[in-house]
């Protein structure tokens, strides 16, 4: 199974990546879910899913992509798998931005004013 339906059994908690991406067409911000596989290690699900889409050539750019994990722990894991699968795949990688949910509400606000 490659991907789970956003409907499925309520009991079960999905494991999921979160990227918001920037299109240079859209000058706004667009949300995209993406339901992974229980079948493996979620990261590996993920690396899996991040280079087809984002592979053209031998170029592998997320720079305007930002994923958002649970923990710093898990961003670094996260970086070191992009590195490791694009050394394995003779790919050029522009790693994305890789923030916790507690640096992404920084990101999705913009001050009016200056901090004090």
């Amino acid at each position: 199974m490659a991907a789970e339906s956003p409907i499925s059994t309520p009991t079960r908690r999905r494991r999921s990546t979160h990227s918001l991406r920037r299109d240079h067409k859209n000058a706004g911000k667009q949300v995209q879910r993406v339901y992974l596989d229980w079948n493996r290690p979620l990261l590996h699900s993920a690396i899996d899913y991040l280079r087809p889409h984002y592979t053209t050539g031998h170029r592998w750019d997320m720079n305007h992509v930002m994923l958002v994990l649970p923990s710093s722990l898990a961003g670094r894991r996260l970086q070191h798998l992009l590195a490791t699968t694009a050394a394995q795949h003779k790919l050029l990688l522009r790693p994305p931005q890789v923030l916790t949910f507690g640096d992404l509400s920084e990101k999705l606000y913009k001050a009016q004013f200056p901090f004090a």
